[in-house]
């Protein structure tokens, strides 16, 4: 930090299994750090020959790629392409949001590691709303506010309790009682809430508004104005033992009543 040398990147490489979201809640809560640098993605290196056998003995290697933006899967050179497709579908498991490459020697020369600005608010709203594709225009269940989606997954044959939901709402939420409750549910669930994505309308405001949470650290950003766009709320949770019920009731309870609005 205290270095004259200006940096283009800034790789930092944890231990081969380990939990990355300390060093994500640095980039993301500290002051110092973020006057100098600013995060831009989690990359997990993934070892095709091995990741089967320690995707169940090592939690750690679930809670990698649950928190990460891109995933590498590499040595695809040794295993086959059923195999490859096998893997990819276990990975899509825990992260359906995640962008997955397969890479052998690690040659990573034709696949886009720096710069994507994963952690941008407008990469964030793009992830949100392509989980399941996520639309309600055009849905006859005109009377409903919620819509509940659920990743469609293919035969995984590796039982693991984390899982992603995702929810559509129709109307305004409330922003402080939005803030309140958020806060202390990802405080209360940090040791089970991995990420949270999510595009946000909110009452009385004019822009939409991007959310994005890591473990107990959330943050929003502004986005482009509503103007005449039908607003909805768009938010997706990733981690374990995930009751989409219980979070469905709870946020419902957030959203501003019809004849409270002006």
């Amino acid at each position: 930090m205290g270095s004259s040398c200006e940096f283009n990147h800034l790789l930092i490489e944890t231990t081969g299994i380990a939990d990355p979201s300390g060093i994500v809640d640095a980039f993301i809560t500290g002051k110092t750090i973020q006057q100098k640098f600013r995060i831009d993605s989690v990359v997990c290196l993934a070892d095709a020959v091995n990741m089967e056998d320690l995707f169940d003995e090592q939690p750690e290697v679930r809670k990698q790629l649950a928190l990460s933006d891109l995933v590498l899967l590499n040595k695809t050179d040794r295993i086959g392409q059923e195999q490859v497709g096998r893997l990819t579908e276990l990975i899509r498991s825990v992260n359906p949001m995640a962008k997955i490459y397969p890479a052998t020697f690690g040659d990573v020369a034709e696949i886009e590691i720096l710069d994507t600005h994963s952690f941008s608010g407008e990469a964030i709203g793009k992830s949100a709303l392509s989980f399941c594709r996520m639309d309600i225009s055009g849905d006859d269940r005109s009377g409903e506010k919620s819509f509940v989606h659920h990743p469609q997954r293919n035969q995984v044959f590796h039982q693991h309790d984390i899982s992603s939901v995702g929810f559509t709402f129709k109307g305004n939420f409330d922003v402080n009682k939005f803030g309140v409750w958020m806060q202390n549910f990802l405080y209360f669930n940090q040791d089970t809430i991995f990420r949270v994505k999510g595009i946000m309308s909110f009452d009385q405001t004019e822009d939409r508004f991007v959310f994005h949470a890591v473990r107990s650290f959330f943050m929003f950003e502004v986005g482009k104005a509503w103007d005449e766009e039908e607003r909805f709320s768009k938010l997706v949770f990733i981690g374990k033992n995930i009751s989409g019920k219980e979070l469905e009731v709870n946020l419902l309870q957030l959203l501003v009543k019809e004849d409270a609005t002006i």
